[in-house]
């Protein structure tokens, strides 16, 4: 089944581990909490590194549904930490973030994405799973038969949808550069052959064929899991939309 997953920015920097606990107890000792911590380089001619940490919160109880909590934070960050949620009741989301608001006393918002900041997630999809910076490979990529659907506004709303579909062969064939195959070669295509220019057209979604979905909204997979390097990518869009 898809998993919809909805994204959300906070203003502090919050070490689930340490709140396991009262989790625990907030979800009747049915939860499982993981943490894994990750260094990414700086540049590529620095040793220095960023180190962020991963937790994944599970629940799962038959009769009484699931849900996963994805979250990745950077103390060194303005904005510090985001989440994403997917689950089988919304309301496991509203417990989880009221307890954040009440215990923690932080900020939360929920994230939308405009049109750069889906192109740049639909990137980091097709991507290596890594956080380091570095040259990879075309084959290092994995892609999938791409759909792209533009919103419409016209005279008298004769038309509403325009679609791009582009298959796995021809994103890899079309992918020229080392990163961002989409922002810097697929879409590019597009305007060269068709004249249209996909970056002022309101996006309305993003498939990747049996992989992924990217909406405004949300973000659906068919893995009950959400990439680290996905939630990477949206907390630094997160620092950029504060600028």
């Amino acid at each position: 089944m898809p998993y919809a997953w909805s994204f959300y920015a906070v203003d502090k920097y919050i070490n689930l581990e340490e709140h396991y606990n009262e989790l625990e107890k907030l979800f009747r000792n049915s939860l499982n909490i993981y943490k894994n911590v990750i260094e990414e380089d700086q540049d590529l001619n620095s040793s220095t590194k960023n180190t962020y940490s991963c937790f994944e919160l599970e629940y799962e109880v038959i009769g009484d549904g699931r849900f996963k909590i994805m979250c990745i934070e950077n103390n060194d960050l303005e904005i510090p930490m985001v989440f994403c949620y997917a689950g089988t009741d919304e309301r496991y989301s509203f417990i989880f973030i009221e307890w954040l608001k009440s215990e923690i006393n932080c900020i939360i918002w929920k994230l939308q994405f405009n049109n750069i900041q889906m192109i740049d997630i639909c990137d980091t999809a097709v991507s290596p799973n890594s956080f380091n910076n570095g040259n990879f490979n075309n084959i290092d990529y994995k892609f999938y038969n791409a759909l792209f659907v533009f919103d419409l506004k016209t005279t008298d709303d004769n038309l509403k949808k325009m679609n791009f579909e582009v298959p796995a062969s021809s994103c890899r064939k079309l992918f020229r550069s080392n990163e961002k195959p989409f922002k810097n070669s697929i879409l590019p295509y597009i305007y060269e052959e068709t004249g249209i220019k996909t970056d002022i057209i309101p996006l309305n979604s993003i498939t990747l064929l049996n992989h992924l979905k990217i909406t405004k909204y949300n973000t659906i997979t068919t893995a009950f899991s959400m990439r680290d390097n996905i939630i990477h990518t949206i907390l630094k869009q997160v620092q950029n939309s504060k600028e």
